[in-house]
């Protein structure tokens, strides 16, 4: 299986590589279903492990702060690294995905993953769409708090993050962050996928992976994905001609399960996609299905175990 980083071979490669281990490609309405299941003791610490740094940058409301992984043997070489920025979810922080100077499931599954040569040695940046004094913020400004994000991120955050550690960036202006879209990916879990898909609407210029977990987009309403999901589908199209792109210049796999809450936004969502040229099943958009699959981090774990292999294959994968 080729590394997917060009998008004439996108189709075959990933579709191939969704008929291995960790998917089976059962397509449905461009639909596979997750059938495995974490194995017992994977998202245990290994003895080649990664670190957790914490980093701290200016916003316009004030310091906020990032938890960093950084995979085994980053400080050998010089080597560049791919970056994927991964959200949590309303009422979360950064803490469900990785623990300060310390290992957790997450960590830990990612070290599995580059030990085993399944996913190439990433750099994974888990920041938080809340400000630093959180506590008078209520769920009705959410929305407000992930529409505003995108700025932030490539305003304030991804400058200093990815010119203290190795990108392909460089020095990180604005220049070369643009221009190394192709190694940079924007995931997140419930809100976190909200604030995925705002990251789409507004800031394809840096990106070309997109991991929505668990959420639709609420750009036209709350819920919109199930409420207005042809407006919605509408409007997520029309920002990708307004970006200046085509739909061979982005990935979006999305993922969820069939008893999440989740569901059904995210299922109308994606129906309305499909029915849209600009979304391409196989080619520029896959939507993973888990039967048995909620609305926790413990499928979020086994969905980007699955998933991110897929977007940055390790040894094993690409021969």
């Amino acid at each position: 299986m080729k590394r997917l980083t060009i998008i004439p071979a996108l189709a075959t490669a990933l579709i191939t590589a969704l008929a291995t281990t960790s998917l089976s490609a059962i397509e449905l309405q461009g639909r596979y279903d997750v059938t495995e299941k974490l194995p017992a003791g994977y998202d245990r610490p290994i003895e080649k492990r990664g670190r957790v740094e914490e980093i701290v940058y200016a916003t316009h409301g004030g310091e906020k702060n990032a938890f960093v992984y950084l995979p085994y043997g980053y400080d050998e070489g010089d080597a560049p690294y791919p970056f994927f920025y991964l959200m949590h979810g309303g009422g979360e922080d950064q803490t469900c995905y990785f623990v300060k100077d310390g290992s957790s499931p997450l960590s830990n599954i990612l070290d599995r993953l580059i030990d085993e040569g399944k996913l190439a040695p990433i750099i994974v940046v888990a920041p938080s769409f809340y400000p630093k004094e959180r506590d008078s913020v209520g769920f009705a400004e959410l929305d407000a708090l992930t529409r505003s994000f995108p700025e932030e991120l490539t305003r304030d955050l991804m400058p200093v993050v990815e010119k203290k550690y190795r990108s392909f960036a460089g020095d990180a202006s604005d220049v070369l962050l643009k221009a190394t879209r192709d190694k940079r990916g924007f995931g997140g879990f419930s809100m976190g996928a909200e604030t995925t898909w705002n990251v789409f609407l507004q800031k394809q210029d840096y990106f070309r992976y997109f991991v929505p977990i668990s959420g639709d987009s609420w750009i036209i309403e709350t819920r919109g994905g199930l409420t207005a999901s042809d407006k919605t589908a509408e409007k997520l199209a029309e920002s990708i001609a307004a970006s200046g792109h085509k739909p061979d210049d982005f990935v979006i796999c999305a993922i969820t399960g069939r008893l999440d809450i989740a569901f059904e936004p995210m299922n109308a969502l994606i129906e309305a996609m499909i029915k849209r040229d600009e979304f391409r099943v196989g080619e520029n958009l896959f939507y993973g299905l888990k039967a048995d699959g909620k609305h926790w981090h413990g499928d979020v774990r086994i969905y980007l175990r699955a998933v991110l292999p897929k977007i940055w294959p390790g040894r094993s994968e690409a021969e």
